[in-house]
């Protein structure tokens, strides 16, 4: 069996209004794409009864504006 967490990605932080396409493709691209990625790598490790989680961290426990 074999398990995979990930809490990883960078956040660009502003508020949703004050975000540039840049910054909100930054979040994108490692919050969400970064963990289909990890999926694609892992799957093919995953045995029966193993798992892949994706989970939320600090952010999540401790919201806070521009978050």
């Amino acid at each position: 069996m074999v398990a995979v967490i990930s809490t990883t990605g960078l956040i660009e932080f502003a508020p949703l209004n004050e975000l540039t396409i840049k910054q909100f493709q930054t979040t994108v691209n490692n919050k969400i794409l970064g963990h289909i990625n990890l999926f694609q790598i892992a799957k093919p490790y995953i045995k029966q009864g193993g798992s892949i989680t994706f989970t939320s961290g600090y952010v999540a426990q401790h919201p806070m504006p521009g978050y």
